[in-house]
């Protein structure tokens, strides 16, 4: 089962880089900023970042130590290196569902189902169509941190506490209600204790959130507040005032996650998709036992609360978080069951509410949506607009020292090296490295991107050193606008 699913993982996110449909914004972002960790070197990502004036620290955008630990196998994997690590965490993450739900119930066929749910839920599909990100790996430390909790093994608790807390910021305040909800679920054998070991979780994870957010990140980054918290401008300019203002406001925060306002047409019926995805794949099972939608409150407002759209849906990596709640939600509520008949039943039909879900929403999904990097049943996903081997070829050929700027999709694969620029940015830049056939050619309109790659086949001023198979090189001699 678990090589099953890391062959559909992999025809998603692997395939998608080897055809260079992963992006500056966020894999080639992340590569960079590994490669300058594997040189012991700090790293500031202004040079990928689609406001090229702006220059700040990686950890002031997201704080993420964990990346630390990903540097020895980028000696090994390169630029996949990213890719495999959170398809194996995904896998692993499954694992730990087993281990639960055999922990649980001593139900090995049980346990295998509750795993096939987890993998089947749509939030992994959408992350690893689009790159690469550290909520996904803190996400799946999540069945077993909840594994150790219910083992009673609090110090494997406290070890992936701070596992997930390294992962990235807002896991932090994740936690507190992930143990709250583990508190109100076991309230019974825990309620003289849980003010020596739950509450002191809750407090700590609380006050690292707060930390963090409030005082670490903005410090990095040059901000008197995280540039984060932006999204949120509608609520409040700091952590407590937005806090303040929801709590205070509980109607209008209701409405924000349940419905779009004035947002675009093309955004309409987004949240109203979300939350029927979130139904299919456990809501259920959490409606059943409330003390997991607890879990879910931070996730939720994160979300819907935010100013852009494209964090409302089911696409990117912002429903992540969702799977192993809902998987747990699920596995619990079966668990119950009495009969093993009955619990088989009602744990296949999970598992297929779940994978159906996904599969149809890859062909009917709302809003923006890249179907040929998500829909790995389709062929349109095997096929890319770049000519791979002779891109690969030309690539190969640019000096390892150079400073580039060019097109996002290159960018993921041209990070070995101390500068690197998204294109239109071109200050210092030796050569300037374009796909010159793409639609999407952030952060520019194609007709302003065609332009500009005009201009270059025309100037006196530079030199073009490859222009062919879609794919222009040209070497700077004076810098042009």
């Amino acid at each position: 089962m678990i090589l099953v699913f890391a062959g559909i993982y992999g025809c998603i996110s692997l395939v998608n880089h080897a055809l260079f449909k992963t992006a500056a914004l966020d894999l080639g972002m992340m590569n960079h900023a590994l490669h300058s960790f594997s040189n012991f070197q700090s790293y500031t990502f202004h040079s990928l970042d689609s406001n090229p004036d702006i220059e700040r620290n990686f950890f002031g955008a997201h704080f993420s130590p964990i990346m630390f630990l990903y540097v020895p196998f980028y000696y090994v994997f390169g630029s996949y290196t990213l890719l495999l690590l959170q398809i194996l965490a995904v896998l692993l993450g499954g694992v730990g569902m087993y281990r639960w739900m055999e922990n649980r119930s001593g139900n090995t066929p049980l346990s295998i189902l509750t795993a096939v749910h987890f993998y089947s839920i749509w939030g992994i599909y959408s992350a690893l169509a689009f790159d690469f990100h550290n909520n996904v790996m803190g996400a799946m430390l999540v069945p077993w941190l909840v594994l150790a909790y219910e083992q009673g093994k609090f110090r494997h608790v406290v070890f992936w506490t701070l596992l997930m807390l390294s992962c990235q910021e807002h896991l932090a305040l994740w936690l507190v209600f992930i143990f709250a909800g583990l508190t109100a679920l076991n309230w019974k054998e825990r309620r003289r204790h849980w003010w020596k070991f739950e509450l002191p979780m809750m407090a700590a994870c609380g006050l690292y959130f707060g930390v963090v957010l409030g005082w670490a990140m903005p410090a990095l980054a040059g901000e008197s507040t995280s540039s984060q918290l932006n999204r949120y401008g509608a609520f409040g300019n700091g952590p407590l005032e937005i806090a303040l203002n929801i709590l205070t406001h509980p109607w209008s925060t209701l409405q924000h996650v349940f419905l779009s306002g004035d947002a675009p047409a093309l955004y309409a019926l987004v949240k109203t998709e979300f939350n029927i995805m979130v139904l299919l794949a456990g809501g259920w099972a959490a409606m059943y036992r409330p003390q997991f939608l607890i879990m879910l409150v931070p996730i939720y407002l994160q979300k819907m609360l935010t100013g852009n759209p494209d964090f409302w849906g089911i696409s990117y990596q912002y429903s992540i978080e969702f799977v192993p709640v809902l998987s747990l939600a699920t596995g619990y509520a079966v668990s119950k069951m009495r009969r093993p008949t009955i619990q088989r039943i009602a744990a296949g039909t999970a598992c297929f509410l779940a994978l159906g879900s996904t599969l149809v929403t890859m062909t009917t999904r709302e809003a923006r949506y890249e179907r040929d990097k998500v829909d790995f049943l389709h062929s349109s996903h095997y096929r890319t607009d770049v000519e791979v081997k002779a891109v690969r070829t030309a690539l190969a050929s640019l000096p390892e020292g150079a400073t580039l700027s060019v097109s996002s999709r290159l960018a993921p694969h041209l990070t070995a090296r101390e500068r690197l620029l998204l294109f239109p940015d071109t200050k210092d830049a030796d050569f300037i490295v374009l796909l010159t056939g793409l639609q999407n050619t952030f952060p520019l309109s194609p007709d302003d991107h065609r332009e500009r790659v005009r201009r270059y086949r025309q100037s006196p001023d530079v030199e073009v050193t490859f222009d062919d198979h879609g794919l222009l090189i040209v070497r700077l001699s004076t810098t042009m606008d």
